[in-house]
């Protein structure tokens, strides 16, 4: 096992990165701990992978599924998976005592080995691949009880491409027992808000999870959900545009930042004119931010 961990120097609270897969696996105020266990490293004890087997995801260059599992760039398909490429790829890590560092590096045309979710699924792809370069960097910190993360894109080709970007933090739901879970009660609820904090819409997570059965539930233009149980919450605050909620079993539930997503069934066309309305033009580096409240 190979971790990167960082911690407030005012507060217990601290953050765990996975080095092999660069997913955020632990937030823990020293009472409890915020993070779905699935993104752990298999010889891990404390793993749980009832649910999802992840904590945590970069999604890019898409959000959600292209249909047949293509993308389009021009008149070329691109075999893609299920919330793009950086999920199967592996990161850079450097860490010190305030912030930790998660790059990823991807050249036009390099095959992506995608082999364990297609043996899963025959669906996906076995590998992946894209007609364009770019650089991500996930910068982690925290703050007494906030976890602030920047992702930071840069299009290192001479041609321009659309794209959606999204991160998939997925949060223990269980407030009793942490080894059995719980049923979510009434008191268990998603409250989404806008930025002028007007309309709040609250949304019962055993309602999410009839939800979640046939896919997930996105709000548009919300920059913030925020979880309640009694005394506790756990809010996301991000300036990325929308807010997808999924809950696929009793154990989690996922309060997702994205840029945006494609409708259903949607061949996604990454070219400047395509799908998206996220472009990056050759240099161009875009910088997004999310914070997670644990107060």
């Amino acid at each position: 096992m190979s971790y990167s961990l960082i911690k407030d120097k005012h507060s217990s609270l601290t953050a765990i990165i996975n080095n092999y897969n660069g997913q955020l696996i632990s937030l823990n105020d020293g009472k409890d701990e915020f993070m779905h266990q699935g993104g752990r490293d298999k010889t891990d004890p404390l793993r749980n992978t009832e649910g999802w087997p992840n904590s945590d995801l970069i999604m890019f260059p898409i959000v959600s599924a292209s249909k047949d599992n293509v993308i389009k760039y021009g008149p070329h398909l691109y075999p893609m998976d299920q919330h793009g490429i950086v999920r199967a790829m592996r990161p850079f890590i450097k860490s010190d005592e305030s912030k930790i560092i998660v790059k990823y590096i991807y050249r036009a045309d390099t095959k992506i080995d995608n082999s364990l979710r297609h043996k899963k699924d025959p669906k996906n792809p076995e590998e992946m691949s894209l007609p364009f370069s770019f650089d991500m960097e996930i910068e982690y910190a925290v703050d007494y009880k906030l976890l602030h993360t920047s992702i930071t894109v840069k299009n290192i080709s001479d041609v321009a491409f659309g794209y959606a970007l999204g991160k998939h933090p997925a949060f223990n739901s269980f407030t009793d027992d942490p080894k059995k879970g719980r049923f979510l009660d009434d008191e268990d609820m998603v409250i989404m808000c806008s930025d002028e904090f007007n309309d709040d819409v609250e949304l019962n997570l055993e309602n999410l999870m009839e939800i979640s059965k046939t896919g997930a539930k996105v709000l548009k233009n919300q920059s913030c959900a925020i979880y309640v149980h009694k005394n506790n919450r756990i809010t996301v605050n991000s300036n990325l545009g929308d807010i997808m909620l999924w809950s696929p079993s009793k154990n989690l539930f996922c309060m997702e930042p994205i840029t945006g997503k494609a409708k259903k069934g949607t061949l996604v066309d990454l070219s400047p004119n395509g799908t998206y309305k996220n472009v990056l033009n050759p240099g161009e580096a875009k910088r997004y931010n999310i914070t997670i409240d644990v107060i």
